[in-house]
């Protein structure tokens, strides 16, 4: 005679035997509150960027990205490549950016969400909630177990994050109707202040890979007006997007 057990009663037996044998039993409800707690979070974020991008087609490009990010939202950016300043841009909190090449003298304007964003500021909004609030935003709700977690992301995107063996995001994956639009790995996590972080991220996106080490990331007070404040060169040209991301990265 076979005894049937409610799926109820299956998981109550299976935690006595654990508990009886001494197996750990994970937890099937993701704590993410105890991780957004570990990771820390920070509105107003100064950071130095290692960033190489390695198109799907092309050679490769590596520079240095200073980031300097407000508390109303506001993001002031500086690229150098050879610590020579090649791209300097101000996002306001409404999206609305500026974006200027020093040498060249091109400038452009727009608001981020389109195709033809400068390739720089494509990702931005995604790579300021990673400083500011690590592979958690806040807010969202979680579901999921102890090894993998999902939510429905600010951005507009389904996400899903993958927990390592010591409590720590390993990737991260945001899918558009199921459909995978970005990818991001993480690896060596270290403090920053009161941050913990990953010092070295891998992200993926429309076949390009993109992997930016964190060299430096800072919670000040406040940052001051002047230093987010754009001054645009004489003599600065304007085109549009399309034109400026063909100079931007050729």
């Amino acid at each position: 005679m076979m005894l049937k057990l409610s799926s109820t009663a299956l998981t109550i037996a299976c935690v006595l035997l654990c508990a009886c044998t001494g197996t750990a039993v994970r937890l099937t409800t993701p704590d993410a509150k105890a991780l957004a707690q570990r990771l820390g979070q920070a509105r107003i974020v100064t950071a130095s960027l290692l960033v190489r991008i390695q198109p799907a087609q092309g050679d490769s490009e590596l520079f240095t990205l200073r980031l300097w990010a407000a508390a109303d939202g506001a993001v002031r950016l500086r690229a150098q490549k050879l610590d020579v300043d090649f791209l300097e841009a101000l996002v306001r909190p409404d999206g609305g950016y500026q974006a200027v090449l020093v040498r060249e003298r091109l400038a452009t304007s727009g608001t981020l969400g389109g195709a033809d964003d400068p390739a720089l500021l494509r990702d931005l909004r995604l790579l300021l909630g990673e400083l500011r609030y690590g592979p958690l935003p806040p807010a969202v709700a979680v579901a999921g177990d102890a090894a993998g977690w999902s939510w429905r992301d600010p951005l507009g995107w389904d996400a899903q994050l993958t927990i390592g063996s010591d409590g720590l995001p390993t990737s991260k994956r945001l899918l558009d109707a199921g459909v995978e639009v970005r990818a991001l790995t993480y690896r060596r996590w270290q403090a920053f202040e009161e941050l913990q972080r990953p010092s070295q991220v891998t992200l993926n996106a429309d076949g390009d890979t993109t992997t930016i080490r964190i060299k430096s990331l800072d919670t000040p007070p406040e940052i001051s007006a002047e230093r987010m404040a754009l001054r645009m060169p004489d003599g600065v040209e304007q085109v549009d997007p399309t034109a400026f991301n063909r100079r931007l990265l050729p």
